[in-house]
């Protein structure tokens, strides 16, 4: 019985220390994410449409290293992180503000805020507030911290995904939030569906 107890006891440290580590954000990897967008007819109509993102190399700014990230075939924006702070710089032959700005923050905790950014000519920014944070959300075969936030301006929710990006797709800042909605359906590591 004591030595079925300290088994036990091993497996949740083993369990605890699995979900602790941190997963940094990957430099050779895809997304797909499906932008579904509710027409106004009666009953509505739901679209859908598949973006690929890809990263694409690395490369100097302002004395940053970003990895470069293509939307389809073509440069669509830079991202870094630091820290746990992931920073996203649209590039500027897109229609975006090509302001930095932090993309995720995957040291939130609940209760903590933070300003979700909505994409455009230029930046908006909502106010949302950390609901739950847990270290148990697998991907593949490893633990990945999820941060779930809810939107001041949304209702619903949004959930970060540390060294993946967030269940909404690689870039929640394209999503309209009206009456549009995004889901990642695909991501892959190292060439490897996770």
């Amino acid at each position: 019985m004591k030595n079925l107890l300290l088994v036990l006891i091993a497996n949740f440290l083993t369990i605890i220390a699995i979900g602790q580590t941190a997963h940094p954000f990957p430099t050779n990897a895809s997304w797909s994410t499906d932008f579904q967008n509710q027409g106004t007819s009666f009953p509505p109509q739901t679209s859908h449409y598949i973006q690929h993102y890809k990263t694409n190399g690395d490369t100097l700014i302002n004395g940053y290293s970003y990895t470069i990230i293509n939307k389809q075939q073509f440069k669509h924006c830079y991202i870094r992180e630091d820290s746990g702070l992931v920073y996203c710089k649209y590039d500027q032959n897109t229609w975006n503000d090509t302001t930095e700005f932090i993309l995720y923050n995957y040291n939130l905790e609940v209760g903590d805020t933070f300003l979700l950014v909505l994409a455009g000519n230029s930046m908006q920014y909502f106010n949302a507030t950390v609901t739950s944070v847990t270290n148990y959300f697998f991907v593949g075969v490893q633990n990945h911290k999820k941060i779930t936030l809810i939107g001041d301006w949304m209702g619903t929710g949004i959930d970060f995904i540390e060294g993946v990006g967030s269940l909404q797709g690689l870039l929640y800042p394209e999503i309209a939030w009206v009456d549009s909605w995004a889901d990642l359906t695909c991501f892959s590591r190292d060439d490897t569906i996770q």
